[in-house]
This record gives C-alpha cells, sequence and structure tokens, in this order.
C-alpha cells in the first residue's frame, strides 16, 4: 500500500511539473535541457508502467541542428533546439507560418520545438526501442504524434495544446498540400521521404496535418492502453 501511494506521489507531482514547464520559446539553454529531462523522466514513468521492457531513458541536450528537436539513437539523446541559435532561413520560415510576424513565429517556435515535439521525440525513443527497422515513416510519425498528444493531456497541458491547435488551423492555410492529386498520403510521404526532410515547409505540412487529425480525434485511449497495444502487436 505504502509502495502504490509513493508512486501515485510520484506521478502527481511530475504531472503538475509537467503542467508548468516547457511550451515557450527558451533563451536559457540550461534551463530547457533541465524541463525537458523532467519530461523525459515523467514520459518514461509512464511508459514503464505500461511495458516494463521499455527501460532505457533517454536523455536530453542541447544541440541546435536544421532538424531541430530529433531523437538520435546512437547516444540515446534527445536534441533540442534554441530560437537565438536557429539558422535564420528557418526563423524566417516560422514568420511566414504566420504571415510574417515574427513573434508568432518565435511562439510557433516555443510551443512545438521546445513543447510538443519533445514528447513526440520520446515517442520516437520507444519506437526504437521495440522496432528498429521499421521502415513506414509515415506511421512511425503518427505513433509518435499520438503518443504525444496522449501524454500531454495527461500530463495537464490541455490549454497549451489548444494554442497549438488553434496555430495549426492557420498554418495549414499557408502551406499548400504537397500531396498530388490522386496519390495516397501515405504512399507519398513514405516514397519521397529523403526530398521532404530537407524542405521544411512540405515536411512541416505533413506534421502539422498529423497534429490536427490527432487533436480532433474523440477516440484515443489512454497512455497506458496505447502503449500496451503497441507492445503486443
Amino acid at each position: 500500500m505504502k509502495k502504490l501511494m509513493l508512486m501515485f506521489l510520484l506521478l502527481a507531482n511530475i504531472s503538475l511539473s509537467a503542467q508548468q514547464k516547457l511550451f515557450h520559446t527558451y533563451s536559457d539553454s540550461a534551463k530547457l535541457v533541465a524541463d525537458a529531462n523532467e519530461i523525459v523522466t515523467a514520459f518514461f514513468t509512464k511508459v514503464k508502467q505500461a511495458d516494463a521492457s521499455i527501460n532505457k531513458a533517454p536523455r536530453a541536450v542541447l544541440n541546435t541542428q536544421s532538424s531541430l528537436v530529433f531523437f538520435l539513437p546512437e547516444n540515446n539523446t534527445i536534441n533540442l533546439p534554441l530560437w537565438s541559435q536557429a539558422n535564420p532561413t528557418l526563423q524566417l520560415f516560422f514568420s511566414k507560418l504566420t504571415s510574417g510576424d515574427e513573434k508568432g513565429g518565435k511562439k510557433i517556435f516555443g510551443l512545438f520545438f521546445n513543447g510538443f515535439c519533445i514528447a513526440r521525440e520520446l515517442g520516437h525513443a520507444v519506437q526504437f526501442s521495440k522496432e528498429k527497422n521499421n521502415a513506414n515513416k509515415y506511421q512511425q510519425a503518427l505513433f509518435a504524434n499520438t503518443l504525444a498528444m496522449i501524454f500531454w493531456r495527461e500530463s495537464g497541458n490541455n490549454k497549451k495544446l489548444e494554442k497549438c491547435y488553434n496555430y495549426v488551423n492557420g498554418i495549414l492555410k499557408i502551406l499548400p498540400d504537397p500531396v498530388p492529386a490522386g496519390e495516397n498520403e501515405e504512399d507519398y510521404f513514405n516514397k519521397n521521404y529523403e526530398i521532404l526532410a530537407q524542405a521544411p515547409d512540405k515536411y512541416a505540412y505533413f506534421q502539422f496535418s498529423q497534429f490536427k487529425t490527432i487533436y480532433e480525434d474523440k477516440s484515443l485511449p489512454s497512455f497506458e492502453t496505447y502503449i500496451k497495444n503497441y507492445s503486443s502487436r
């Protein structure tokens, strides 16, 4: 009973901490990394409850690259970007997503790349621990984005997700759908993944489109159920 109570208190404290962290544009790299690593702990505490075989959590590090937030399996890290270190071309791209509003672009960067996408990359870390050779990039992204959405909701971040969603609706009016008429979206993404990954506007369309679809899905299971279903496939 005492162990159960301690676990409940730990998860409650982690959940409260998760509500107060991230989803804004950081200027302090040490604070960003520290806050992200708290989320790593929260995320993998929940993962291990659902599947004890996934027992090696990654660690968050600062590493600003054009990919922005990404999981690196070679050293089991979640790599994070600072706005001030981002390529000026990427900064302009984010401004474009809010019709040239630099402040709005910076907010989008914070909401997603100092926020939502951190849990998405933790989802990719889960995938790597279970299936290293899955070639379906579209389904990989869909799994990771869905797991991130469920995690942030269960961590009490609905208002932050709503802000993300409101921005996404505007972004998808600006970014053109890159899928040619008559082609299947998933097939097109998988066939052209390497090219799309080098085109921020096209790659972002798929990521934001998946976010919108998942956010609007009223049938999502709990985090624990989603992991258990995934692990038992």
